[in-house]
Order: structure tokens, then sequence, then C-alpha cells
């Protein structure tokens, strides 16, 4: 794997053509893409690129406010379609879905059903638990045929205009996935350095992870930590290389992604013929069983440039919140893309629904 996520390879880094392409997209169509970046090998993916041109936004919302009676009945639908062992939502929960969101502007994955957070930029670190012993998953088609997923953190950076990015957390990939550590950096500033790493350890389906990304190290280098929260212990780090890094967190604006990714040999039309108009691709991978849900993520924290401690990434430090598709995509007619925000107090909490398939409720 050699690509980008924000950067498609579709793999998730693109060149720098796939980035003006994707500015040019925000602006005919908004979407919703992580400011990361990918890269892949052959049949396995990375996270898609950001909008490099973008600049800061305020956070996108639905264009209506939702009358109660509406929140409940899809909170109802929601829970009809899912597996009894998936944790319930909370009456007061915030649901949104491709079928009535509206992205603004910067955009984010776009490789496959996608949701990403933003921030602007200012920061040097960033922290989430993701709780994997609550997921449900299976990104392997009856024909053996699979789309690969990804939860990271990533950065975009700024030197006046866009100049780097790249993603780094949990990567699973393959026809015999397991969760394992990744990165993918569109320009590493060290040609010893590849853009593209994936991790030999293999990390237990059953555990909570606490994912970190700091870049306040060092000028031009940047460390991913996974935690093992279950059996309270590290469970795999990387430090490497991003050239135009600041370590004071002075140009470094951080994401958050949770995506499913399509490799070459999914890229179809529904009739089989190759494509990449990305309706028809996801048509062809519609109701095939694939999908990622129940992923729940808690206590997101952010260190901003300046301070010394940690604090809650709360919805008022986001530029944007993006989920792909969006409503605009007319072709992809049914609710593949959930997104589940949850009262509290440390951080955003959200539940995130990635799932292919159409089912009677909806």
């Amino acid at each position: 794997m050699e690509q980008l996520h924000h950067i498609p390879t579709r793999t998730r880094f693109a060149s720098a053509l796939s980035r003006l392409l994707c500015a040019l997209l925000c602006v005919l169509i908004p979407v919703c893409v992580s400011a990361a970046c990918g890269a892949g090998t052959p049949g396995e993916s990375v996270p898609a690129p950001a909008d490099s041109s973008a600049q800061d936004l305020s956070l996108p919302s639905s264009e209506a406010e939702k009358p109660e009676s509406s929140i409940a009945e899809e909170v109802s639908e929601m829970e009809s379609t899912a597996d009894p062992n998936m944790v319930p939502l909370p009456d007061d929960a915030q649901i949104f879905t491709n079928l009535d969101y509206k992205n603004t502007g910067k955009m984010g994955d776009n490789d496959g059903p996608a949701v990403c957070y933003y921030t602007r930029q200012g920061y040097k670190k960033a922290s989430m638990d993701v709780l994997f012993s609550q997921l449900k998953i299976n990104t392997v088609r009856k024909d053996r045929k699979f789309v690969n997923a990804y939860i990271f953190l990533g950065c975009d950076i700024y030197m006046g205009g866009w100049v780097n990015c790249f993603d780094t957390g949990f990567c699973w990939s393959g026809a015999n996935p397991a969760w394992h550590l990744f990165y993918n950096i569109y320009d590493t500033g060290d040609t010893k350095q590849k853009k593209w790493f994936e991790s030999s350890v293999r990390l237990s389906p059953d555990h909570d992870y606490r994912l970190t990304l700091d870049t306040s190290e060092e000028d031009g280098k940047a460390t991913i930590v996974i935690y093992d929260i279950t059996d309270e212990k590290e469970a795999d780090r990387k430090t490497f290389s991003v050239n135009h890094l600041k370590a004071d967190g002075s140009n470094t604006a951080y994401l958050m992604d949770f995506a499913l990714d399509y490799p070459d040999n999914v890229r179809m039309d529904p009739d089989g013929k190759p494509t990449e108009d990305w309706e028809k691709i996801t048509l062809y991978n519609s109701d095939r069983n694939l999908y990622m849900r129940n992923l729940l993520v808690r206590n997101t924290a952010v260190l901003p440039s300046g301070a010394e401690e940690m604090i809650p990434w709360t919805s008022d430090l986001n530029s944007a919140r993006s989920l792909w598709p969006d409503k605009s995509l007319k072709q992809v007619d049914y609710k593949c893309t959930w997104l589940m925000e949850l009262p509290s107090e440390n951080g955003l909490s959200f539940r995130v629904d990635l799932d292919m398939n159409r089912h009677e409720e909806q």
C-alpha cells in the first residue's frame, strides 16, 4: 500500500491532482471526507484526501431542525434494524444520515461510506477511545471480494495554504482481516521512509483501545500510540516523519475519521463493469452484507497550541463535520451512513454505523 487517505489511491492518498479535483467537487457537490491521507497496496486501500484548499468552516448541520417526533422515529428505526447486542441510543441522541444531512464546504473521506470531524488549526495532540468490544463488522462479500475499514486520527498541515497531510490509526483490510496500526503520509520529507506502513501486531477485536496521535515532540515528527484499555498496557506505537509539520501545533489541524474503503476490484457499476462513478460503485457493493456498525467513540481530547494539558474535543472546536455520502448524492437511495451523537461531558461521544444493506424498515 503506497497511497494516502487524504489523497486517494483509493486508496486514500491521491496526488495533488486528486486534491484539486476534491476541491472542485466541494464547490460543485458538497461532500464529506476526512482531511487525512491514505495509501494502499494491491487489493487494500487507505483513507482518502481531504479538501486541501478548504479554510476553517463553521460546523455544518442539517438544513432544518428536526422535530422531536422525527428524532424519536429515527431512533426507533435504527434500533429495529440493529443487532440486539448493540448499545441502545438514548432519547436525546442527535441522529444524522446520508439521506437527511448536507455537507457544507470541506470534503473528507470519499472512497466509501464515512464520517469525519475536523478541528481548526492550532492543535498538537489528540486522542479518542474506541470500543472494539462493541463493534460489529463484516467486510468480506460472499464472492470473497472485500472492502476495507479504517478508524483513525490525522492531520492537515498548512503553510499559507495546505501543504501536506497524513492519516494514522486502525486498519482492517484484506480477505482475512484483523485490526492493526497503519499510517499513510502524503509527503514524508524523508526519502528513506515509506509513505505507507502497516504493523504486524494484530489487535484483539474483543478489547477497547485508546488511540493517541502526538505531533508535539519535535518538528517534522509524529507518533501514534495504541493503548489497550482492557489490559491496561501499550499495544503498539510508531514514530514517523512528516514534512512541514511544526511541533507547536501552529500549522496543524486534526481530524477523526471512520470509513469503509473500496479496493480496485470492487470499483464496478451494478452490471459489473469497471467504473469510477462513486454512486454506482456503492450500488454494486450494496446488499452484500458489508457493514461496520455500533462503532462507539468516547473521551475525545486535544492539546491546543501553547497549552500543557489535554482538553475535551467538543463540538465547538470543530471546523467541519462530514458524512459521505450526503443527501446530494441521489442514486444512493438508502441510509448507509449513520452518525449518532450522544450526550457527554467529556468530549465528543458518538456511534457510527456504516451499513451498506437496505432494510425493510427503511
